[in-house]
């Protein structure tokens, strides 16, 4: 035999070998999907109703134990619901509904989300503020300082955000509620201790300097713990006192409170066309009573949210509304968070100093 021959024998069985190594991948990926399938048929069809919910990324430990407190619940002799609580910042989850994931409930870190989607027209009741206490929100946070271990910086107020040395960090406003918080509280705190314009202490300086996450409290407090440059991570009180509290070592981190802050109001609500056509809107309302019992406040106190109306062993601070500083959440949106406002323009211009990247 020549060596073409030879060739041409190894490529057809080459051939055969690639045709049979492509059948083989074909048939496990097809086992593959339908071992997926089975397991989603078991989990969201066979074994029962379910019960599906958005909420804010901070919300994550203490949704799940309201989740098994809910599952818990006396249902009359029927199957409880099992419940598929996602997590995610919270300018995001709003997006993502608009965008056709599907929820039958849901919970939001601001009511600016809620409002939006009201005037978007989607399955929001426009009183839905009016269907629970305190304008549907359950509980309450704040914004806080996470420092790192001895204060090295020594950071005590938004004051020391401005100075050259200190490195902040926070959750973008593009997608998390909490960002939002942070961004509006620093805003107020130039308009109570204002400085020069155009000086390095500025608060377009300030801002421009800020490492913002494009991403929820979560993984923003992730990233300030891996990035060791960082000085400071602005955050929810109850992340910040949750990771302390979950912590059996020392954290190398630290809770600052400054003299004030902003008082940060996460809202709920049934979307009801969505829990109609999956049979599940007695489960969502029953789910929001839950969470406005005073078993679900007490599951909130336990997890670092200020109950309406106590504070708890968190310390008292001043804690200013939105409306009250800004005459209402549409105003901020308008002056600082939306296209035209001062945190796009600054990003614009942090972006242009550096040749189109951040």
């Amino acid at each position: 035999m020549s060596l073409y021959e030879k060739a041409d024998q190894a490529t057809e069985h080459g051939g055969r070998y690639d045709l049979l190594r492509r059948r083989m991948a074909l048939i496990v990926s097809v086992a593959t999907l339908l071992l997926l399938g089975a397991v989603w048929f078991h989990f969201f069809v066979a074994s029962g109703p379910v019960l599906r919910v958005l909420s804010f990324d901070a919300s994550r430990e203490f949704q799940h134990e309201l989740d098994l407190a809910y599952q818990a619940m006396d249902w009359e002799g029927q199957s409880p619901p099992r419940v598929m609580t996602l997590h995610a910042g919270s300018v995001r989850q709003a997006r993502s509904l608009t965008e056709g994931v599907v929820a039958d409930l849901i919970c939001l870190g601001s009511p600016f989300e809620m409002m939006e989607l009201v005037r978007g027209g989607y399955d929001v009741p426009p009183d839905w503020q009016e269907r629970y206490p305190d304008g549907a929100s359950p509980f309450s946070s704040t914004i806080v300082f996470l420092v790192r271990r001895g204060n090295p910086k020594g950071i005590t107020g938004w004051e020391d955000l401005r100075r050259l040395e200190v490195r902040t960090v926070m959750p973008s406003p593009r997608v998390s509620a909490a960002g939002r918080y942070a961004y509006l509280a620093l805003v107020e705190s130039f308009r109570r201790m204002p400085v020069e314009p155009g000086s390095q202490e500025s608060f377009d300086a300030v801002a421009a300097r800020i490492r913002y996450i494009e991403s929820g409290a979560r993984h923003s407090l992730s990233a300030f713990l891996a990035n060791f440059m960082d000085d400071v991570l602005l955050t929810w009180e109850s992340e910040a006192q949750g990771y302390l509290a979950g912590m059996d070592v020392d954290s190398g981190v630290e809770v600052v409170y400054p003299g004030f802050s902003i008082r940060a109001e996460p809202v709920v609500s049934v979307l009801p066309m969505h829990a109609r056509e999956h049979e599940a809107e007695l489960w969502s309302q029953r789910y929001l009573e839950l969470l406005f019992s005073e078993g679900g406040q007490l599951l909130a106190s336990r997890y670092g949210f200020r109950v309406n109306g106590e504070t708890g062993v968190l310390p008292d601070i001043e804690r200013f509304r939105v409306e009250s500083a800004f005459g209402s959440w549409d105003e901020a949106w308008r002056q600082h968070l939306g296209p035209e406002g001062s945190f796009e323009r600054i990003q614009a211009l942090k972006k242009a100093r550096t040749g189109g990247s951040e």
